[in-house]
């Protein structure tokens, strides 16, 4: 179980059990491992809080000898901080007062974990305003890529003129264009993107292979978005493969 986190007071120094460094280990694990929901596996259901082990795995996850395992295990006990039900097959562990050390609450109609201490409702408030930010960021980017792509788009439709233009904007020919964005206006130059793109259009444009007019080119056949937007055809155009002059 190594997805998601759990929430740790720093009160933890003051517990009892904070200079007792195999008890601290295992109680630690126990809250990492126990159940956050409900959860049924094989027939038995497993509550919140709880976890399904025994002292072999307990012994193996936290590398503690089965005699430490079965100390702390009897000093969290003592303590009521874990109740223990044991089978001929597994043991069942109950962290007691769980929701002491992740409560829940309701945000947006989903259920999250949540301390009850006043002082980690600041890192619920740093948590949700990264979010946003987060948020604020994915739109500008989705709003630059938007705004490139039509920059692309305007720039064929104006400068290619002689090929055969586009009737639909797929998703295909949007990443398309984000590779002609990304070869033709991405590298440094003392070029505005619009001007480098007028002079790769610009040779495909008057290419005679492309337009349809070279001698040995197929009746009716002109290059359009499609052809022009491949990595291929991009580096020959600047290889100047495609140069009306040659």
């Amino acid at each position: 179980m190594t997805v998601g986190w759990i929430k740790l007071h720093r009160k933890v120094i003051e517990w009892e059990w904070w200079d007792d460094h195999e008890t601290f280990k295992l109680f630690i694990f126990m809250l990492l491992t126990a159940n956050h929901a409900d959860r049924t596996y094989r027939g038995s259901l497993i509550k919140r809080g709880q976890l399904r082990t025994s002292r072999d795995k307990l012994a193996m996850a936290t590398s503690l000898t089965d005699r430490k395992i079965r100390t702390a295990i009897a000093n969290l006990i003592s303590t009521k901080d874990i109740e223990v039900t044991s089978t001929n097959r597994f043991s069942l562990i109950t962290i007691c007062s769980y929701d002491s050390y992740q409560s829940l609450v309701v945000e947006n109609g989903q259920l999250f974990d949540q301390p009850n201490d006043q002082p980690n409702d600041q890192l619920t408030t740093n948590h949700q305003t990264r979010i946003k930010e987060n948020k604020k960021v994915n739109i500008i980017k989705r709003n630059q890529i938007k705004e490139r792509r039509e920059i692309v788009f305007d720039a064929f439709r104006k400068y290619c003129c002689n090929l055969r233009q586009m009737s639909v904007i797929t998703d295909g020919r949007k990443k398309a264009a984000d590779r002609i964005w990304n070869r033709i206006c991405k590298h440094k130059s003392d070029k505005s993107p619009e001007q480098r793109l007028k002079l790769y259009f610009d040779i495909c444009n008057s290419s005679a292979w492309m337009t349809g007019t070279a001698y040995g080119v197929k009746p009716g056949w002109k290059a359009g978005f499609d052809f022009v937007a491949r990595d291929n055809t991009i580096t020959q155009a600047i290889e100047g493969v495609y140069d009306s002059k040659k």
